[in-house]
């Protein structure tokens, strides 16, 4: 998940909006959706949902993923608690195609998530279907507002909107993204009718053996109904063999 912003005055150099050492909103954000992975990672997750008035349940999720090629296939599945074990989503991402599956228990079977669906909650989250996948550069416009620092961090803000406003269940969203590693840690999201509703925040990153960054905990705040998602992970391995088989729907469909 989850774009462009930046007018920027640096020693007594004035650089234009849209520009920064050469750097556009849009090459920005290439760089954000471009930037290395790992080849494969597996983790264990928690996921803590909070209500407003403070009530708070708790998911333990198992997630794998692995590249291929240009894309990338991953699999997530619910541990606990009863009312979301055995739950589980299956993500395809090749550039230009997009294809996700869940598996609900109680139906016994695995339902592929249509694209008036993406726009939907993902397991009664904060986050949606659309936010999980890849949105490509050239489906957005973007600008670079300013530079500023966020937490001792010097960042890009890049403001993007859609070019067709159908295709995106936000009218605007902005970013902040670290000049050092192009990883965005903080982000505002505008509805339709182009009211701030949703903060995401990045509070914790780590650098593996192979150089690549791991988020360590995401918060997405809805300020419309006070509610709220973190995603922490506990623990996981990179660059390690996982089988294709993993990431079937025959597998999906097993719980």
């Amino acid at each position: 998940m989850w774009k462009g912003l930046f007018l920027f005055f640096m020693s007594s150099v004035l650089l234009l909006p849209g520009t920064t050492l050469g750097l556009t909103g849009e090459e920005i954000i290439k760089k954000v959706i471009d930037r290395e992975t790992s080849n494969t990672t597996q983790a264990k997750i928690k996921m803590m949902l909070t209500d407003k008035k403070g009530g708070k349940r708790v998911r333990d999720i198992v997630s794998y993923y692995k590249k291929y090629g240009k894309g990338s296939k991953s699999f997530i599945r619910f541990l606990s608690p009863p009312d979301v074990k055995g739950m589980g989503f299956l993500h395809w991402e090749q550039p230009g195609k997009d294809e996700q599956f869940i598996y609900l228990p109680e139906l016994k079977r695995v339902r592929r998530v249509a694209g008036g669906q993406r726009k939907k909650s993902f397991f009664g989250s904060d986050f949606t279907h659309q936010d999980m996948e890849r949105r490509e550069a050239d489906a957005d416009n973007h600008t670079l507002l300013k530079e500023e620092s966020i937490e001792g961090h010097d960042c890009y803000m890049v403001e993007s909107t859609p070019k067709n406003l159908e295709d995106s269940q936000y009218s605007k969203v902005i970013q902040w993204i670290r000049k050092d590693n192009f990883i965005p840690i903080k982000a505002d999201f505008y509805n339709k009718d182009r009211k701030l509703f949703k903060k995401l925040t990045v509070e914790g990153l780590e650098k593996n053996e192979d150089g690549t960054w791991t988020v360590k905990t995401t918060r997405m705040v809805n300020l419309l109904n006070e509610h709220q998602t973190v995603v922490e992970l506990v623990e996981h391995t990179t660059n390690k063999p996982i089988p294709d088989s993993v990431f079937t729907e025959r597998n999906l469909a097993k719980e």
